[in-house]
């Protein structure tokens, strides 16, 4: 029959096609997992871009030096006329300082190296041929193994 397309159909490349007909289901489902992948990847950038940065603002509300002047006292570098240690310095240390360092500074990494190590099975063994590494599978953060 001359109206039915044949399963390879040769394209203007030259190279052959195999025309498949989507399920909408599944294309629906690979779109929504291709967003998930893409947010995901765009947070963790964003994080890596902001992370020398954060670092900095953190160990920032920590930086005092002994002051040798009239009054004897350790002072907020940022803002010389702050004492170290004391009223919003204090507040803003252990509210702000620690959670930043905890979380941020030291937590980020570490969640990093825990996600590296739970899924070293899933790298190739051989970084030299990565023939059978499929990132929309093995690395998606919405399916899970």
């Amino acid at each position: 029959n001359t109206d039915s397309k044949s399963a390879y159909d040769s394209n203007k490349s030259g190279v052959d096609s195999i025309e498949i007909e989507a399920d909408p289901q599944l294309v629906r489902e690979l779109t929504q997992i291709r967003r998930g992948v893409h947010f995901y990847t765009a947070c963790l950038s964003l994080m890596f871009m902001l992370y020398p940065t954060m670092v900095d603002r953190s160990f920032s509300l920590f930086s005092c030096e002994q002051y040798t002047g009239a009054s004897q006292s350790n002072r907020f570098l940022p803002d010389m006329g702050q004492q170290c240690w004391t009223g919003d310095h204090l507040v803003y240390s252990l509210a702000l300082g620690i959670p930043m360092l905890l979380f941020y500074v030291f937590g980020f990494p570490l969640l990093l190296f825990y996600l590296l190590y739970k899924h070293r099975p899933d790298f190739p063994a051989n970084w030299h041929n990565l023939t059978g590494l499929n990132p929309m599978v093995r690395f998606s953060p919405i399916t899970h193994h």
